[in-house]
């Protein structure tokens, strides 16, 4: 997790902390402490803009932007670069099966939203649409940052739908139980 991994490291012109992000990239450069681990990857915890400033990354609203807290697109990119410098791949956890005070909700719910988890509304796989912007967003952060690879979150919501042997709760509003197949 990006932002709870450590704050030892301060920007030299005013004294405070790195952004997260920067923080985590200077552990991997020469002498840091993930530079020198014996891994060939690290696996980051959701970096897409959530919606409030505290979170572990699994409430992402905005699926094509790195958190602005941690830093943005432009300390995410220097993290992925430094990363690869040092021989070590990124992977990275996206949380495409439930949307959460997405601008997608308030533009075209009947496309994006279809019933509702304990987490927000279930994506609306059933709809071309919704699968062709997830398709995007996962190229688009592929390409952008050079990622090695993903880790999808709750992938049986995505493959299988709502109702996945009580792994999803619909609460309140049902869907079609869709998914993506």
């Amino acid at each position: 997790h990006a932002m709870r991994f450590t704050q030892r490291n301060v920007d030299p012109s005013s004294s405070k902390p790195l952004v997260p992000l920067a923080q985590v990239a200077k552990e991997l450069q020469p002498g840091g402490y993930l530079d020198q681990l014996s891994v060939t990857a690290l696996e980051l915890l959701p970096v897409n803009e959530f919606p409030k400033s505290i979170s572990w990354g699994y409430n992402s609203s905005v699926y094509t932007a790195i958190e602005s807290s941690y830093g943005g697109s432009k300390e995410f990119a220097a993290l992925v670069a430094q990363a690869h410098k040092g021989g070590k791949a990124i992977l990275l956890d996206v949380v495409y099966n439930h949307l959460s005070d997405s601008p997608l909700q308030a533009v075209a719910p009947d496309v994006f939203a279809d019933g509702e988890t304990n987490w927000g509304d279930m994506v609306n796989y059933d709809h071309p649409v919704a699968r062709e912007y997830f398709r995007q967003a996962v190229l688009y952060l592929w390409y952008t940052y050079s990622l090695d690879g993903y880790r999808f979150d709750a992938t049986e919501a995505i493959v299988n739908g709502h109702i996945n042997n009580g792994y999803i709760i619909r609460n309140g509003r049902t869907g079609s139980g869709g998914g993506w197949e």
